[in-house]
């Protein structure tokens, strides 16, 4: 998306793993953080956000560490489409 500043996304192990299985890319997660439209906190600590990926209609949840544990980077914990297993 030009004119919009980069992201910046710490995906490493298992999260990168699951995001392969599932056909997520990083820059559906980019776009799905862009176009957040619902943001809540998750059971175990984190934060799910849902936003679209790069398709503009499916919709992906991210789950990232809280904002304050992470320095200007996004650390995610998982990402899948919603609605599907």
């Amino acid at each position: 998306m030009p004119g919009l500043p980069s992201i910046n996304l710490i995906i490493v192990g298992h999260p990168r793993r699951r995001m392969a299985e599932r056909g997520v890319t990083e820059d559906d997660i980019k776009r799905a953080i862009r176009s957040c439209f619902a943001d809540y906190p998750a059971t175990d600590g984190a934060w799910c956000h849902e936003g679209y990926g790069m398709d503009g209609r499916s919709v992906l949840k991210v789950w990232t560490m809280p904002p304050l544990s992470h320095e200007g980077r996004i650390v995610v914990k998982s990402a899948a489409w919603k609605g599907k297993r």
